[in-house]
This record gives structure tokens, sequence and C-alpha cells, in this order.
């Protein structure tokens, strides 16, 4: 399942939307530029560049944003600053030309010593360095290179691969997505946040791979990570909560299992909303009722999941970690935001 924009009614009717194939040209686009300007300046403050994503993988869809990883040295600030000037006028063409949201992660170079400190987890490392061994058309400069290195020289990052390591992750992360969550529905607005509805129709995509990650490292048997469908992995995963992982939460398998089930049709429904507006069978003001009507109960419904998952993380559901485990990994200050949660 792959996570994807929601757009406003406005930008559905200028048809600001990408059309088939603009993504792979935008990606081409934009590392041809960054390559091009490598080779003419020795000082260029694009150290290496990469697209990943599904992009890469041929799944992207009119929903899709164009997934970058950037890196820029970093020697002093008038160089930090020509960087994002680049990348700002680099991407900002690629969008106004191809149609095509652009999401950035954008790091220093030397960021990657470090990659625990710079939230770049194992599931990341790992899909960018199977994407420069198996597409180097996608890459510009080898970052993934860089990325794997330094992990293999960096005890703190090869550690992150280890259960500890993976629950810390599930665990931040769903307690991220539960605050950003919490504060669209708090919010007093009563204006749709379209931003805030395309975060809660991606939870079951972003916060299942996180967990059948989890349950993967846990159960060496385990088939969940190799599955071509994260999505029925992830609802696989929720019937085995009971009685597989023994848990003592008070947590409903079947209830956690429709929930995903209910929250992944409202997102296909959105994607057929979509395509039908822009053909022209479906008007601009049933397009906007719809997403106005639904707005709140799709943000409860994926309040309702991240909680839910939040506990498992948090519990010993999945895998059982002690501080003395933590604390063999986690720097002082991530060790002492851990201890909150026990």
């Amino acid at each position: 399942m792959a996570m994807g924009r929601v757009y406003t009614p406005e930008i559905v009717e200028r048809g600001y939307v990408p059309e088939p194939g603009a993504h792979a040209k935008a990606g081409k686009h934009i590392l041809e530029v960054f390559e091009a300007g490598f080779a003419a300046d020795d000082r260029y403050p694009i150290a290496s560049a990469m697209v990943y994503g599904s992009t890469t993988l041929g799944a992207a869809t009119r929903r899709s944003d164009l997934d970058l990883l950037i890196n820029y040295w970093s020697s002093d600030t008038e160089h930090e600053q020509a960087a994002f000037d680049i990348i700002r006028s680099v991407t900002r063409g690629a969008q106004d030309r191809y149609h095509v949201y652009i999401e950035p992660t954008i790091l220093q170079q030397t960021a990657l010593d470090s990659p625990l400190e710079n939230n770049v987890d194992t599931l990341f490392r790992g899909h960018l360095a199977d994407i420069c061994s198996k597409q180097p058309e996608w890459c510009f400069n080898d970052p993934a290179g860089l990325i794997e290195s330094y992990s293999l020289s960096d005890p703190q990052a090869i550690k992150i691969n280890t259960q500890a390591g993976l629950k810390f992750l599930a665990i931040a992360y769903t307690s991220g997505k539960l605050r950003q969550l919490a504060r669209g529905l708090s919010s007093p607005s009563d204006d749709p946040n379209y931003e805030m509805l395309q975060r809660a129709l991606e939870v079951p995509a972003s916060i299942g791979r996180k967990m059948v990650a989890l349950a993967s490292v846990n159960d060496s048997g385990s088939d969940l990570a190799n599955r071509n469908n994260s999505f029925k992995a992830f609802v696989e995963l929720s019937s085995r909560l009971d009685p597989k992982y023994q848990t003592l939460l008070p947590l409903d398998g079947e209830a956690m299992r429709n929930d995903l089930i209910a929250l992944k049709t409202a997102d296909d429904t959105y994607s057929a909303l979509l395509e039908s507006t822009l053909e022209g069978s479906t008007s601009i003001g049933e397009y906007r009722d719809w997403i106005t009507e639904r707005y709140r109960p799709i943000c409860r419904l994926a309040y309702r999941i991240a909680c839910d998952w939040h506990q498992v993380a948090r519990g010993s559901t999945l895998v059982h970690i002690d501080h003395k485990d933590a604390a063999e990994y986690l720097t002082p200050q991530i060790f002492e935001f851990y201890n909150l949660y026990y």
C-alpha cells in the first residue's frame, strides 16, 4: 500500500495533478541537473542525491510524492545556503513542469556518520542501499553507498538493527502520529485540513512498515517482511496478536484488523473519487462534500489505529527488552526520552 496525497478541490479544478509517468520524468530531470552542476563546479554544494520510493518501484500514482534523498556539503554557512537555494530552485522547477509534489529528505553529508541521531533507520537505509545496488540509474554519486559504509563501521548504527532499536523507532514513530492526529482533531476550524487527512489515510502503510519489521525481527520464522503487499502483512499481524504474542494489553486483534481494512477502504475510495473528478464524471462540489463529510471520521479512525499500535510497540506484545538492553545502544539523551515510556 503506497502513501498518497490528498488534493484540495482548487488543485483538482486547476488540473495541477501529475499525469502517469510524470514522477519518473521529474526524478530523472532533477538528477541530471545535479549531475551537470557537480561536473561544472568544483565547489558545487550538492554532494549526492537519489530517487527512492514508489517512483523507483514503478508504482507511482497521481497521489504519489516524488521521494528524494539529497546530501549537501556543510563546509560553511554560505556554502550551505547555496545548497538550499539550488535545491529550492531545482525542485520548484520540476514541480511546476511536471505537477509532481516533491518530498525531499535533505541531510548534511556528515550526518550519515550518525544514522541514529539523524533518524536514518534500518528500513530506510536498507531501501536506499537496495535501489543503489539494483537501480543505479536513480542515483547521483551513490548516497546510499555512503550510508552503508558508515553503518558498517558505526557500532551504534549496527545496533539499531536489533529488536531494541526497532522497538524504539516504532514507539517514537507511533507517538509522533498520535500527536499529529490529536492536533488535527482538536483544531477549532471546521474546514478539513488536507494534509492531516493525507496523514490519516497513510496510517496503515506508515505504521504497518514499522510494526511488520519489528514483528519479523522478533520471529525468525516469520515471512511477514517478505510479503509483496505490506498492508496484507500488517492485517495478518493484527490477527497474530492473540494468542501468539501473549499480549497483556487490552487490545482486540479482530477490531484492530477491521479498523485497518476500513481505513484502507476509505483510501481506495478517495483514489477512485479523484480519478472520476479529473475525468469529469464527478463534480468539484461532490468531491468537496465527500472530503468534508468524511474528514473527521477518518481522522478519528486513524487516531484509534495509531493508539492501538502505539500500545503494542510500548508493551511486550512483539518483543521484550528491558532498560539494560536499551542502555547498550541508546545515547544518554535518547535513553532519558526512552525511559519516559516505562
